[in-house]
């Protein structure tokens, strides 16, 4: 249902191995930095393992359109070699090589330099197993990145985007759910179902940001960004009938636009459901404020900082 231009537009990064430098081009290629790498710490590895020279066994594998490999039988010697490369511990070289490319952002980093400084913010969570996502969570984070000076509120303001979006997404997707288990119901008796669980709107968001974001939200099609305010100020507001009118909107352009019919519309004042889904359990107004179910790659962006900051083998 979401339009998923929605996701990383907020200046953070976008999708890590093309952002980082580490592939490009159509069809995806090792950019030359990456072979250079390969060729120095891992072809040697997988050479003296049994890939043959510069990998040629594993080149052979790759080439047809299928390969089949029965391991119960014989293990080859490339797989073997691939298998040790992949069990070692990463050396410095390697850490500092994937640190800069998939934690700062690569040489040609398109955040300048706001990827660097959330990875810095995240690894300082090293001692937690894991986060709690949260819009609680991402304020916070937004609230350390403001306290540290001037360089830092680009950061902070790009994070509270982030925050803003998904108290409005978060409960968009679950209302969306809902509706696709309330097939041949009014319109009005959904409606009314949302108020008695939700009340009079959701207090956390923040309704005067969202016309700001309209631009971020619109893409390529200026009526996505005036859809998607408008559900968040009827989401405010608990005008529940708009919520859905623009819902069923939003999917019905979202599927046309991907050559498909809607999932969900109306007819004659009742729901007409063609993906029918279990009725989804709307949360309380008290876990409205809590709902966090998009991931921005913050949760990613965490587990790959924190891991190559482990101690390094010899």
């Amino acid at each position: 249902m979401a339009n998923q231009k929605i996701y990383g537009l907020w200046g953070l990064y976008t999708m890590p191995s093309r952002a980082s430098g580490l592939v490009d081009g159509n069809p995806t290629r090792l950019t030359p930095p990456t072979i250079e790498f390969v060729e120095r710490h891992y072809l040697p590895i997988l050479s003296k393992g049994g890939a043959g020279k510069d990998g040629r066994r594993i080149v052979a594998l790759l080439k047809p359109k299928a390969s089949r490999l029965d391991l119960k039988k014989s293990v080859d010697p490339a797989v073997e070699a691939v298998g040790r490369v992949l069990k070692k511990r990463l050396r410095m070289p390697e850490r500092e090589f994937f640190y800069e490319h998939l934690v700062e952002g690569g040489p040609a980093d398109t955040t300048d330099g706001r990827q660097r400084q959330l990875a810095s913010l995240l690894e300082e969570t090293v001692d937690e197993k894991s986060i709690y996502w949260s819009p609680a969570t991402v304020a916070d984070l937004a609230k350390r990145a403001d306290g540290r000076g001037e360089s830092w509120g680009p950061l902070a303001f790009y994070l509270n985007r982030i925050r803003i979006t998904e108290s409005v997404l978060a409960s968009s997707s679950i209302l969306f759910d809902f509706l696709l288990g309330s097939d041949g119901q009014t319109v009005k008796s959904v409606a009314n179902a949302i108020e008695q669980q939700w009340g009079g709107g959701i207090a956390s968001i923040d309704k005067n940001s969202l016309a700001d974001l309209h631009s971020e939200w619109s893409g390529d099609e200026a009526s996505t960004g005036d859809r998607w305010v408008t559900i968040g100020k009827a989401l405010s507001q608990g005008s529940y009938l708009d919520v859905i009118e623009h819902l069923v909107e939003q999917n019905a352009s979202v599927m046309a636009a991907r050559g498909g019919a809607a999932w969900v519309e109306k007819s004659r004042g009742k729901l007409s459901v063609r993906f029918v889904d279990e009725n989804g359990r709307l949360p309380s107004q008290d876990e409205l404020s809590q709902l966090w179910r998009f991931p921005y790659f913050l949760d990613s962006l965490r587990s790959v900082a924190t891991s190559l900051r482990e101690k390094p083998s010899a």
